[in-house]
């Protein structure tokens, strides 16, 4: 079972600290104790803001200020909005959902230009804009066009909204610019439809400034496309940090066989300055469906390139469920290359049936990286390909410096189908580069087939790298092909089914890490 984290919502006031503070004064001076904030006792949420909705040619209240945000709750208000780019670094809340049926492209107000971006706070109060419905022929569309600086959205949901564009597509903001960094905090968007013969984000299409994403909910995607797609972001041009997402049905198809990076969460991620940090922690997806050919696909991120400097990818906490067609394809990672990649306390549990040249790995399709580490993660899938490499854990490593993987398993099959050619492994495919990859306590369970030599339990023996196993087993049961390019090789141990799923711990592995009990393979404890 997956552990979703919950999306604990938060109402924020501007000006409650003022509040807060007077109300320590008169608690100061009264006999009576003030009655501490507990689970039981929470602080009430703010009263809603004074906003007329009768007026027509100006906010509903407000002077734009941190303490007394300009209103909008009214259609005609959203347009004054619009339409008054001096508003635009000022605060902004809604004080009622905005349903924008029956509005038409042409009059459908966007915020933000290149020479004027957003670059304010807009609290969405926990109200929705819902209901967009647009055909914008060949334009770019997003709600907000333009961002930039350290703008700032909130508490807001977006619900029922569908774009058709051959151009580029937002389902809130087009383009973040690189002066500052945009937060997105609390924001739901449910029920999206990104009709897009080209590139598009769920919520952002594009950021070249840093982005801050926390308490997000992306549900109920479908977008075909044709080149670089993200169920949050499509292209993601800076270091940025993403934590307590949430990705479910998540559907992508493509309709283009020029190369494709799509990602449940980012379709391309890009940053050239050095030591780029991209941090990803408790990551949610399920129902995952990504279909296409010749792309770099993952339900978390598609591409990430470091060209030549010190990017690092680091994933904690990360769940992926459903299922991927697709090539250079890993349910957290498609294709990186970058120097470092760090992934612990992941899990991909679905499948990845492909009839086509592919490269795909359970948790990471391809990683060019000069250090690479995974520890207590697995994957519990089926993998099927034509030709080239697959893997259960990664479809092909190549390292320059010593690189680890610890503590991990896979559950599932591994099959290529072509009569001469692929090379299944079950933990991993293919590992080249100068730098040794070892892998300690470990297991695969499964069967791996395949027509060609390079295949195996544990690693295909392909690509020339450097190998060390410690302490690994594999179900010999199951899987009969060898440990390592069809042979036996030193550290790994072939157990029947019957001694895997005994219960009695296996020598040298921390029982503060596994769990192992009668009739079932052994698990990770998180």
């Amino acid at each position: 079972m997956l552990n979703i984290l919950p999306i604990f919502l938060t109402l924020t006031l501007a000006g409650c600290t003022l509040n807060k503070q007077l109300e320590g004064e008169l608690d100061s001076n009264s006999s009576t104790p003030s009655t501490p904030e507990t689970p039981d006792n929470p602080t009430p949420p703010p009263a809603p803001l004074e906003c007329d909705n009768t007026i027509t040619n100006d906010f509903g209240g407000g002077d734009g200020s941190a303490g007394d945000p300009y209103r909008i709750c009214s259609l005609e208000q959203w347009n004054h909005f619009s339409q008054t780019s001096s508003t635009w670094d000022k605060f902004i809340r809604l004080e009622d959902d905005l349903d924008f049926t029956g509005v038409t492209y042409p009059n459908f107000n966007t915020v933000g230009t290149v020479g004027t971006p957003f670059i304010g706070t807009f609290e969405g109060n926990n109200k929705s804009i819902s209901n967009i419905s647009i055909n914008a022929i060949a334009s770019n569309f997003a709600i907000f066009m333009y961002t930039d600086q350290n703008a700032t959205f909130k508490d807001l949901t977006l619900q029922n909204n569908s774009i058709t564009t051959t151009g580029y597509i937002g389902g809130l903001i087009y383009t973040h610019s690189a002066n500052g960094t945009l937060t997105l905090q609390n924001i739901t968007n449910n029920n999206l439809t990104l009709n897009s013969q080209s590139r598009a984000g769920g919520l952002v299409y594009e950021s070249t400034g840093t982005l801050n994403v926390d308490q997000v909910t992306i549900s109920n995607l479908t977008a075909p496309t044709s080149d670089y797609t993200g169920g949050l972001i499509g292209g993601l041009y800076k270091a940025s940090n993403f934590s307590n997402v949430t990705l479910s049905n998540i559907n992508f198809y493509a309709h283009s066989t020029s190369e494709l990076f799509l990602g449940g969460l980012v379709g391309a991620g890009y940053d050239g300055a050095a030591n780029a940090t991209f941090n990803f922690d408790n990551i949610q997806a399920t129902g995952i469906a990504i279909t296409g050919s010749n792309n770099k696909t993952s339900a978390l991120l598609g591409s990430f390139e470091g060209f030549g400097n010190s990017m690092i990818i680091n994933i904690s906490n990360s769940t992926v469920t459903g299922n991927m067609a697709c090539v250079q394809c890993g349910a957290l990672i498609g294709y990186a290359s970058v120097q470092t990649i760090n992934i612990s306390k992941s899990s991909f549990v679905g499948d990845m049936p492909f009839s086509d040249v592919t490269v795909s790995g359970g948790l990471v399709g391809i990683a060019y990286a000069d250090n690479f580490q995974m520890d207590e993660s697995f994957a519990i899938a089926n993998i099927t390909g034509w030709t080239a490499s697959i893997g259960g854990l990664i479809g092909q490593l190549t390292t320059n410096v010593a690189s680890s993987i610890n503590d991990c398993y896979v559950q599932g099959n591994l099959v290529t189908t072509h009569a001469s050619d692929g090379y299944p492994g079950g933990l991993i495919g293919n590992h080249a580069g100068a730098g040794t990859l070892t892998i300690n306590r470990s297991y695969f369970a499964g069967i791996v087939t395949g027509n060609h030599v390079q295949k195996g339990c544990i690693a295909n023996g392909g690509g020339g790298g450097t190998l060390v196993l410690n302490n690994v087993r594999f179900d010999s049961t199951t899987c009969t092909v060898g440990a390592v390019g069809s042979a036996a090789y030193t550290g790994a141990t072939g157990s029947i089914t019957a001694q895997l799923q005994s219960g009695t711990p296996i020598g040298g592995w921390s029982l503060t890490l596994w769990n192992f009990a009668s009739g079932f393979y052994p698990q990770l404890v998180w």
